[in-house]
């Protein structure tokens, strides 16, 4: 899918990658809309922050309750004031999440360095289209050469 500049609202956050080691992402995360940012060590620590910020908005509204073995009081995870946005030196996305059916997330992901956005229908999907970006697969979900394609497909 071709990249289209997109209007940023509420359910959009700029993902902003510094590094990435053995599968492990540390960055920021900015959302324009709300001017909330804040830092992750972890993809895991950023999609909990996410979605805490999705919760406290609830747009897109969750279609199920959150499960926990305790209470949550206030926010789980805080976020510094001083982080301010910036272009990721690494990579930078644009994550919008449309829907949160399924106890998972549904949208499009943009990968601004390469200008291109693909849709993912849950979480574990956007995981993947984000770990073949940043680890440069060949033969990842972000394009592949129709060629290619039919002798993978056979």
């Amino acid at each position: 899918m071709a990249y289209t500049p997109q209007r940023y609202d509420v359910k959009t956050f700029l993902i902003y990658i510094d590094s990435y080691e053995n599968g492990v992402p540390v960055g920021q995360y900015h959302n324009p809309c709300r001017e909330e940012s804040g830092q992750f060590q972890s993809m895991t620590q950023l999609l909990l922050k996410v979605e805490q910020s999705l919760d406290v908005e609830n747009i897109p509204q969750s279609f199920n309750k959150v499960r926990t073995f305790f209470p949550l009081t206030g926010y789980w995870l805080d976020v510094p004031a001083d982080v301010r946005p910036r272009m990721g030196k690494m990579s930078t996305f644009v994550v919008q999440i449309l829907f949160r059916r399924n106890a998972s997330w549904q949208g499009t992901i943009t990968w601004l360095d390469k200008k291109q956005t693909q849709n993912f229908r849950s979480v574990m999907e956007l995981i993947v289209l984000m770990n073949s970006a940043l680890e440069g697969t060949k033969y990842s979900q972000w394009q592949v050469p129709e060629e290619e394609y039919s002798e993978v497909a056979e």
